[in-house]
């Protein structure tokens, strides 16, 4: 966080020397410091509580359980944004100081669920963090041309005279925001938190379409369903979001569309729109913080509507 209010770099005392986590931390310093100098995204203030869930030892390490809650406020904003980050750190004992030599996070999930996971598909916490470590390097090569193409702007769609559907981004969006911190009902929980919000604004249910169902809860089934049904049209820039739109991110780990967000805010001098989302609560933070900045790799806006 420090970093992104003062856009230089910061040293983490933290973290284990010559580890990858190091690599990691330096690599994203750069990468916010040179994003957020030729876009947007700096920090007037930030303030974050650390919530300790559990702590276990396993041979050489200890493993921790932790949440970072965070609140923040983006320059030139006129309201506050806060989000979750769940962590698992690992630390080792290097000569009487305690360092992090891993770091298991996702901006979309449960830091236990990401453990999880690694564990099924017979991962190492090395591997997973060398393949951060090269997804960061790729987009630190590749910055201008993502910055450039954010720039493009698409023809927007809108709701025709006669719509029989009505949509009500702002009725989606606000009901988004004010559910952020509701119990999620799933622990992959993103899509499900979007499917509601855009019910509430209009968007009927169908026999495809509702509470529970594939097409509700799955990333690439909702985003399909909306374009087959003439109630969404994809975009590839965050310029074409608008409030009550959707945001989708592809995961390099997992090959695949894994995470979907709602518009909740936009404003006239961010290159990003404000998003909130499930499973990890986020609520008006910009789109970067997963896009380019974060551990996706790639994007899609789905403009919401009626017909």
């Amino acid at each position: 966080m420090e970093v992104q209010k003062k856009l230089e770099n910061i040293d983490n005392t933290f973290v284990a020397e010559s580890s990858k986590l190091e690599e990691y931390t330096e690599l994203h310093s750069e990468l916010s410091i040179n994003l957020y100098k030729k876009t947007t995204g700096q920090i007037d203030w930030y303030d974050i509580d650390i919530k300790i869930n559990s702590v276990d030892k396993f041979d050489e390490l200890i493993k921790v359980d932790v949440d970072n809650i965070v609140k923040l406020k983006y320059t030139n904003t006129d309201f506050d944004s806060d989000y979750i980050e769940s962590h698992i750190i690992y630390l080792r004992n290097f000569d009487g100081d305690m360092k992090i030599v891993e770091d298991i996070f996702d901006p979309a999930f449960t830091a236990s669920e990401i453990d999880s996971q690694i564990m099924a598909r017979q991962m190492t916490e090395d591997t997973y963090m060398e393949n951060k470590v090269e997804d960061l390097k790729t987009k630190l090569k590749n910055l201008d041309g993502y910055i450039e193409a954010n720039k493009s702007k698409g023809e927007k769609g809108g709701i025709t005279p006669f719509a029989t559907v009505v949509y009500n981004g702002n009725a989606a969006a606000k009901w988004a925001y004010d559910n952020v911190y509701s119990t999620p009902d799933y622990d992959a929980d993103c899509t499900n938190f979007v499917s509601k919000a855009i019910n509430k604004g209009g968007i009927p249910t169908d026999s495809v379409w509702y509470l529970h169902s594939n097409a509700w809860i799955r990333v690439i089934e909702l985003r399909n369903w909306l374009i087959n049904k003439g109630y969404g049209t994809q975009y590839s820039s965050y310029s074409n979001a608008l409030i009550g739109d959707i945001v989708q991110f592809y995961s390099p780990s997992y090959g695949n569309w894994r995470h979907s967000v709602m518009v909740t805010a936009k404003d006239n001098w961010s290159s990003y729109p404000y998003v909130s989302a499930h499973s990890s609560p986020q609520r008006n933070v910009l789109a970067s913080y997963y896009y380019p900045n974060g551990s996706y790799t790639n994007f899609r806006v789905i403009d919401v509507h009626g017909k």
